[in-house]
């Protein structure tokens, strides 16, 4: 027996997104972004010297492993947040205010973390100094980064992943 579909079942057929390569988009994205914060935060630790890209690429791993699922599940509780904060605010101005707290909270954990690898806590002042120049030196872009994220790479990256 012969089966038939209609133009539409083909046509949904036809745009189903295999799940591996949502999981490949969605790790790109994350991959972009924590390898750029780290990579900003170490350098603002210790410059591009010989342990430059031994530390980074331990920050880049511990950022892809706990950071960026953390931070996944900040940003959806966030928006949560606001939305029920501010229910007659425009979607717009509700992203912009999850971006910057985001950028916040996500930045401060990564400053630790990253200081943490490039510094040590042997001279709790060392870590102290290098926590704030890390936070100090990536937060312009991570700002930036959080606010395009909120605004215009989240809505689409999830219409993509439910698609």
């Amino acid at each position: 027996m012969e089966s038939t579909m209609t133009a539409d079942q083909i046509t949904q057929t036809e745009k189903k997104i295999p799940v591996y390569k949502k999981v490949i988009v969605v790790l790109s994205v994350m991959a972009t972004i924590a390898g750029t914060l780290t990579g900003i935060m170490t350098w603002a630790n210790l410059g591009f010297s010989d342990a430059f890209l031994a530390k980074w690429g331990q920050s880049f791993g511990m950022a892809m492993t706990v950071m960026m699922p953390i931070a996944i599940v900040l940003i959806g509780i966030f928006s949560k947040i606001i939305a029920r904060a501010f229910p007659n605010m425009r979607p717009l101005p509700q992203a912009i205010i999850v971006g910057v707290i985001a950028s916040i909270v996500m930045q401060s954990i990564m400053a630790l973390l990253t200081s943490f690898n490039a510094v040590g806590l042997e001279v709790w002042a060392d870590y102290r100094a290098g926590v704030i120049n890390a936070f100090i030196t990536a937060f312009p872009y991570g700002l930036i980064m959080a606010l395009i994220m909120t605004t215009i790479i989240k809505p689409r990256l999830l219409a993509y992943v439910k698609s």
